[in-house]
């Protein structure tokens, strides 16, 4: 390595201790870190950022930037082309100052190559959470100092190509703050070279590292010239598979300097890296990846005498992140919430503890109570929430079944796990309840049971109690809000209703909620199904579901559709709603600005539903009677509806006298079958149990969701106190921190600065539709 005293200023040597990012960019600092940990990285140097900012300064450059930037869009190609080049071309034609042409003549001089690599490095490239690789030039076999020159005002300007500024634009990354350093390396003479990522980049699994490696030098292959060879070293080292590519086109030095593509006929059957090459480089990546604590992306390359050499390593950024807590090992198969639910979006971080509090609430009823912090059940990653379904598959008697259950879920996720059941690290293994458990268990069952039985048998009452007891729960948790004269005392209070969310599905759903659902798909799986396949009509049963009463949302249905009607009566109230945007419309409603019948009418509905929204799983995201866009887009859509005939609850009645037709049609089919005399009265008495208690199937999930709506508008009330007080900037704020982030609050009586910063940081990593 070059000594440091040999390096004239401003010039820096490769493995200096005096870097960071605005020094000598992002490759810089990987690559001397690279160096300092003894990986085998090419002699060389750093022209640091602070050389290219001078230049700019000097020769006036940032007019000539600013002014060619002025309007440009990022979705105009032609445009940034055209600034792109004006910007480029002035930094090509504008000389270097005499002071650093000759620091830089020493530089070279210093490395004694005959050729030399000139890369660029900028203060916004190889970042973990951005992806700026391949927008700056890298200039090989540059032979001369006039040539090393010229390529370092060329890679100077490679920070404004026109794919570099259209991304700083899509991602609003100031121009004027990007810099750019460069480096100069020593030439390797690669018999082959290529990249090399330390998870696999297709399936994502970590630990797996995928070689790409190709003849000659690598610009062939990062160009996408070249179908290159690509070998894969499982986590346990071994190599385990290898494909040869064409190779087709070898990059190869030039005696002149620069580079030519050249075609090859053969090379497909050449192996361009050998065996022992690829284990020694696979764990060569394993090191760079522990050094830098994240999958990297590494270019390599070997010369004839089987010389390795790292070229450059960066992030992978492509990668799914993994949950924090989950070991590598043993082997876990997640589901997303998000999957199950059908909510794309981001979850916010207080919706990711509530749900993670109520799931593991379930294990109350065995006397199972996690610890929140170690645990591994359900864990966020990429901003969503994500199940732990191992115990589950590795169980015997669900082993196979829960890939039935999940199918009518999501058929794809279904397909997938049903492929992961033949590796032998989920097969089933003999699990023993411990007598504590079973003494839990039953302690559950026999009420659960009993009320099961009782549904059979009064399905009405049944429902009716249900409703009746959801109801209380309601009304109990909504009486816990109300505000008293001290701001802390008030919020602890409603900071405790958000603690006790996890008793939901233990001391509520499980045990109130869930026997009237069983009750009724005992009756429709366990009863109609099975006479269905026995008259032959394995369709049949389908039709009694048709026009199901007391479902929500059904139920929620038919009420914006008597809402529609009510605006349609009045032929202002019609006019304003068909000819105004919904958004507009949305907006006069909170404002309480829309007329006097339409409101109370919006009232109404929302009284009973206001609590619902798009993605009303999380707490965090927004009610509709917080944003009604949703509500008032359907309803525009109910007003086109006039045709009698398509009117909601027109369909809906139908669909009843098809039921109540199918149920009769059903039992006339099993009556002429053997026990036909039993049969047929069962087919009536499970379709009239089915059709009570069947409807009632999201009234668990409602409860739970006008709960949250509860605690939601608490935490909101609080934090409008908050805003007065100058603790936050606005009362959604409160819904970005954590449950122990809010106890915290509580504890200090304040909200730090850090904890606000916090908070800004989060906010930018969700998008939810307003």
């Amino acid at each position: 390595m070059t000594p440091p005293t040999a390096l004239p200023q401003p010039l820096l040597p490769l493995d200096s201790d005096n870097v960071s990012l605005e020094i000598v960019g992002g490759k810089g600092v990987n690559l001397a870190r690279l160096l300092r940990n003894g990986l085998p990285v090419p002699d060389g140097f750093f022209i640091p950022v602070s050389v290219y900012r001078a230049f700019v300064a000097e020769n006036g450059l940032d007019d000539v930037i600013s002014a060619a930037l002025a309007g440009l869009a990022a979705d105009d190609p032609a445009a940034l082309a055209a600034t792109s080049q004006v910007i480029r071309t002035r930094f090509e034609q504008t000389p270097l100052p005499p002071a650093l042409a000759d620091a830089l003549k020493s530089g070279w001089e210093h490395l004694g190559a005959s050729s030399v690599a000139v890369r660029s490095s900028a203060t916004a490239e190889d970042l973990p959470g951005l992806s700026f690789a391949g927008q700056q030039d890298t200039f090989l076999n540059i032979l001369g100092i006039e040539a090393v020159k010229e390529s370092t005002r060329a890679c100077w300007g490679s920070l404004w190509t026109a794919r570099a500024i259209g991304y700083r634009l899509r991602n609003d990354i100031p121009h004027m703050q990007a810099g750019m350093a460069v480096i100069v390396q020593k030439m390797v003479d690669a018999r082959a070279s290529g990249v090399m990522f330390t998870a696999n980049p297709v399936t994502g699994l970590r630990g797996e590292v995928v070689i790409e490696a190709t003849l000659g030098l690598g610009e062939a292959l990062v160009s996408g010239q070249v179908t290159p060879d690509r070998y894969v070293v499982s986590p346990d080292g071994a190599l385990s598979s290898k494909t040869l590519g064409e190779k087709a086109t070898v990059s190869r030095p030039l005696a002149r300097g620069g580079i030519v593509m050249e075609r090859l006929s053969d090379a497909a059957q050449i192996q361009a890296l050998p065996d022992d090459a690829i284990l020694r480089l696979a764990e060569m990546g394993r090191h760079i990846e522990g050094l830098f604590g994240f999958p990297q992306d590494i270019e390599w390359a070997i010369t004839a005498a089987g010389e390795l050499s790292i070229l450059q390593s960066r992030a992978i950024t492509s990668l799914y992140p993994l949950p924090r807590r989950l070991p590598a090992a043993p082997l876990s198969v997640m589901i997303g919430l998000h999957v199950v639910q059908g909510m794309m979006e981001p979850f916010t971080p207080l919706g990711q503890d509530v749900i993670t509090h109520l799931l593991l609430g379930v294990g109350r009823i065995v006397g199972w109570r996690p610890d929140f912090e170690s645990q591994t059940l359900a864990l966020p990653a990429g901003e969503r929430l994500w199940i732990n379904i191992t115990g589950i598959l590795r169980y015997p008697r669900t082993h196979t079944k829960y890939t039935e259950v999940f199918q009518s879920i999501d058929p794809v996720a279904a397909q997938r796990i049903t492929e992961l059941l033949d590796d032998p690290r989920l097969a089933p293994v003999p699990k023993r309840f411990s007598f504590k458990t079973i003494l839990h268990l039953i302690g559950f069952m026999i009420p659960f049971v009993g009320r099961t039985l009782f549904a059979l048998c009064r399905p009405e009452r049944a429902q009716k109690g249900m409703h009746r007891y959801f109801e209380q729960q309601i009304a109990r948790t909504r009486a816990r809000t109300q505000q008293d004269d001290d701001l802390w005392r008030t919020y602890a209070r409603r900071l405790a209703l958000l603690d006790e969310l996890d008793t939901i599905f233990p001391d509520i759903i499980f045990p109130r909620g869930l026997p009237p659902i069983v009750a009724s798909m005992a009756a429709f799986f366990g009863i109609l199904r099975r006479l269905s396949q026995e008259a032959g009509q394995p369709q049949a049963y389908l039709e009694i579901a048709r026009g199901m009463p007391h479902n929500v949302t059904t139920e929620m249905d038919l009420a914006l559709w008597r809402t529609a009607q009510s605006l349609r009566a009045d032929p202002e109230i019609l006019q304003l709603f068909t000819q105004t945007d919904a958004v507009e419309l949305a907006r006069r409603y909170l404002a309480n600005d829309l007329p006097r019948t339409a409101g109370q009418a919006l009232d109404a509905f929302m009284q009973r539903y206001g609590a619902r929204g798009l993605g009303e799983i999380d707490i965090g995201r927004p009610r509709w009677r917080e944003q009604p866009r949703h509500v008032i887009q359907t309803l525009q859509s109910y007003l086109t509806i006039t045709d009698p005939a398509q009117a909601p609850d027109v369909v809906f009645a139908r669909g009843a006298r098809a039921a109540k037709a199918a149920t009769e049609q059903l039992a006339a089919a099993v009556r002429h079958q053997k026990r036909g005399w039993f049969k047929a009265p069962l087919v009536r008495w499970a379709s009239r149990r089915y059709r009570a208690l069947g409807g009632m199937r999201e009234a668990p999930k409602f409860l739970v969701v006008r709960i949250f709506d509860i605690v939601r508008q608490a935490l909101l009330a609080s934090a409008d106190e908050f805003v007065q007080a100058g603790l936050l900037s606005h009362p959604d704020d409160i819904l970005s921190l954590t449950i122990d982030e809010l106890h915290e609050i509580a504890r200090e009586q304040d909200i730090s600065a850090a904890m606000r910063t916090a908070i800004a940081q989060r906010r930018t990593l969700r998008v939810v539709e307003m």
